[in-house]
């Protein structure tokens, strides 16, 4: 035998029929041959938590099972009277189906620009050289292009909110936003995500972009939020979705660069490397001998070196490094005056880049160095005088005079280094005139 049971009136239920059989009674239709049960389904938003029913004078009230597999409260229930006799009447009591919340999921797609720094170095072995005897004088150039530190920018974010409807009788209004725990002042916009309609017994997909203002997180969580207006007494319901995300270089600027390098030839472009790649640390180097012209004699002639790293996007950078090729200046040949009238004097081995000298000397003991540095490095001559020696410096490119005595036919040696330049003896001492100058008497001797 069935539970029999009073139930309570559910107020505010539109098809509520009667307290313990009372007011609206509901009958078995007249097209049925078998009146002992009836079948009933609440109308939509509502189930049946309970029924009465009356069989002749008996009324019965159930809040359970009722014995058709139907636990209360059920959309359909089966109504039957204990007796088994035919239904003369019956009521319902109906609550409101409770309310299933909403669903929400999202997708995320984050991007972000990355741009490769590069810089460069020239160096020469020398910044001035003597030319050779082909007029050119050779530099050894290093070029070093190095990788810099990788930045980024232009971050983006975006994907679809999915919000779904489980509820079968009712449409849901929502709100929906998103948004991320990636930091970098990121702010998400969801198109349309105020008062979004939801369907009963389906979804709605929105999209949403987020910007963001400084560098954020290389990962991590992005969270969407749907809240509504629930049934009953609560004021408001929420759900959330999440998916991890991780940002992707969705473009890269200056990867891989030429190092080009002119050669002094301004316009020129010589290959050096035609695609270098960047990696964290980087440091290549190209090294390359050039021979350049020297300018006229006695002058030096600029030559500027420039060396650039070819990029595909913005200013491309340079190393610029300038020489000097020299060439020497001719010596003229040097004339001696009297009293002593020695040949006239000619520098030996005028050649270019060689130090060279001369030494004269006179029956007064004097003795006279003319000292001519044509080399690139400032040399040291050594003019012995008998036992004594001296030492003098001349700068490259240089020349100097240097004056001393000694006794009459001691020896005179100059040298650079183990060569000998000259060499000469003092002359016996002079004899003195007849008549002396500027007086007009004759010597004497005593």
């Amino acid at each position: 035998m069935l539970p029999i049971v009073v139930l309570g009136a559910q107020a505010g239920s539109p098809a509520f029929a009667s307290d313990v059989c009372s007011g609206e009674h509901l009958y078995p239709s007249k097209d049925v041959v078998d009146k002992t049960s009836v079948d009933y389904t609440a109308p939509d938003g509502f189930l049946v938590s309970g029924w009465c029913v009356k069989s002749g004078t008996e009324p019965e009230y159930h809040d359970a099972d009722d014995g058709h597999g139907h636990v209360l409260p059920a959309k359909t229930v089966t109504i039957e009277h204990s007796t088994d006799k035919d239904v003369s009447h019956y009521s319902v009591s109906l609550v409101p189906v409770p309310e299933q919340p909403l669903t929400a999921s999202v997708t995320a797609e984050a991007s972000l620009a990355r741009t490769y720094p590069w810089s460069i170095e020239k160096t020469a072995d020398a910044t001035t050289r003597t030319v050779d005897a082909s007029g050119t004088a050779t530099f050894t150039y290093t070029v070093t292009a190095r990788a810099g530190a990788m930045s980024d920018a232009g971050w983006a974010m975006s994907g679809d909110v999915t919000v779904a409807n489980p509820n079968t009788y009712a449409d849901i209004t929502a709100d929906v936003t998103v948004a991320s725990d990636l930091g970098g002042g990121s702010s998400c916009t969801v198109t349309g995500g105020d008062d979004v309609v939801v369907p009963k017994a389906d979804d709605v997909t929105l999209a949403y972009t987020c910007t963001f203002t400084s560098a954020p997180a290389g990962s991590g969580t992005v969270t969407a939020t749907v809240t509504w207006d629930p049934a009953g007494p609560a004021t408001t319901a929420s759900a959330n979705g999440s998916t991890p995300v991780t940002f992707a270089v969705e473009s890269e600027t200056n990867k891989t660069v030429a190092v080009v390098d002119d050669k002094t030839v301004p316009g020129q472009r010589i290959v050096l490397d035609p695609a270098l790649t960047w990696s964290p640390g980087l440091v290549k180097t190209y090294t390359y001998s050039l021979a350049v012209a020297g300018g006229a004699a006695g002058a030096c002639a600029s030559h500027t070196n420039i060396a650039t790293i070819d990029v595909p996007v913005g200013t491309d950078p340079t190393a610029t490094v300038t020489v000097q090729a020299c060439t020497p200046a001719v010596v003229p040949p040097v004339v001696v005056v009297p009293p002593v009238v020695p040949a006239p004097e000619v520098l030996p081995e005028q050649a270019f880049g060689k130090a060279v000298g001369a030494v004269q000397t006179s029956c007064q003991g004097t003795v006279r160095a003319r000292l001519s540095n044509r080399s690139g490095e400032t040399v040291v001559y050594r003019l012995k005088v008998g036992s004594k020696v001296h030492r003098i410096t001349v700068k490259s490119f240089d020349q100097k005079k240097f004056v001393t005595h000694g006794r009459a036919l001691a020896k005179v040696t100059l040298k650079v280094g183990r060569t000998r330049l000259d060499r000469v003896r003092i002359p016996a001492l002079c004899q003195a005139p007849d008549v002396l100058p500027d007086t007009g008497l004759r010597a004497t001797t005593s």
